[in-house]
């Protein structure tokens, strides 16, 4: 048996070296899969962001690991899906060509985290059923312009106060809603 050990201890070091680098590729794989655009310099110009559609869709990368897609979109001519974590309630942008998905349903993900906490805000007094994909936030304001709206998602990354900060340099009385 302790003639063997040897053996055993180089086989078990194989072993875990293969699960750790396993999980390296793993990791690298999903890092070249995020899109994390650089700061930019000014406002972007509203052809960067290209056919934005609202969606529900069940994904799985390569590398096993599985997602809801809320979001597709094209920025700067690189096609991304913003990501939910069903069960974590994070979201990231990722490269649409990572992933493969279908169509699905609030039902099919009713067991989800996220679908329970949206079935939750729904059903808050004074609303009516409101799915998903609905628009609950501004839909128009009293007079023409334009109008930025944003999510406070949960989200690793910090809410980018650069931007606002232009924006608001623009004139008193900005129409932001947060």
């Amino acid at each position: 048996m302790l003639r063997h050990l040897p053996r055993l201890a180089l086989t078990l070091l194989l072993t875990l070296a293969g699960s750790a680098a396993a999980r390296a590729a793993e990791d690298a794989t999903a890092a070249g899969c995020l899109y994390a655009p650089a700061s930019p310099q000014s406002l972007a110009g509203l052809e960067t962001v290209a056919d934005y559609q609202s969606v529900l869709r069940s994904c799985h990368a390569a590398d096993g690991r599985t997602s809801v897609a809320v979001r597709t979109m094209s920025v700067g001519g690189t096609p991304l899906l913003l990501l939910a974590d069903p069960q974590k309630l994070t979201t990231r942008l990722e490269r649409a060509a990572c992933w493969t998905c279908t169509e699905t349903s609030e039902d099919a993900l009713a067991g989800t985290r996220m679908m329970r906490a949206i079935a939750e805000s729904a059903a808050a007094p004074g609303l009516t059923h409101r799915g998903f994909l609905q628009n609950a936030g501004l839909t128009h304001g009293a007079a023409p312009g334009a109008f930025v709206t944003g999510d406070l998602c949960p989200s690793r990354r910090p809410l980018d106060r650069a931007f606002l900060d232009r924006i608001a340099a623009q004139g008193p009385h900005t129409p932001i809603a947060l």
